[in-house]
């Protein structure tokens, strides 16, 4: 099982102030998804710590129109990460 981990909602500049808990809250859900996942015998793909530097670093290709979710660019960046990481699963676990 590989999992995508919540992705670091603190590169979001179009939330407000009052919404940034939610960053944090996110960050804790990316550490519970980490745990849950490796407990389950799964590889978790930390998707925050992969793209979020992208994300500061080029906001406008990286988000769509609407500022908040991501463009398809982004999405291209992160399909590599996954298969990447299915492949080492398997070199792991060869009969799972």
């Amino acid at each position: 099982m590989v999992v995508g981990t919540c992705p670091d909602l603190g590169v979001i500049t179009a939330i407000t102030r009052r919404c940034a808990r939610w960053h944090t809250r996110g960050v804790r859900l990316a550490r519970a998804q980490t745990a849950a996942v490796k407990a389950a015998g799964g590889v978790p793909v930390p998707l925050g710590h992969l793209l979020a530097p992208k994300f500061r670093a080029m906001p406008e290709l990286m988000f769509s129109a609407d500022r908040y979710h991501p463009s398809a660019p982004a999405y291209a960046l992160a399909r590599p990460g996954l298969p990447a990481r299915c492949a080492d699963r398997k070199a792991r676990y060869p009969n799972s």
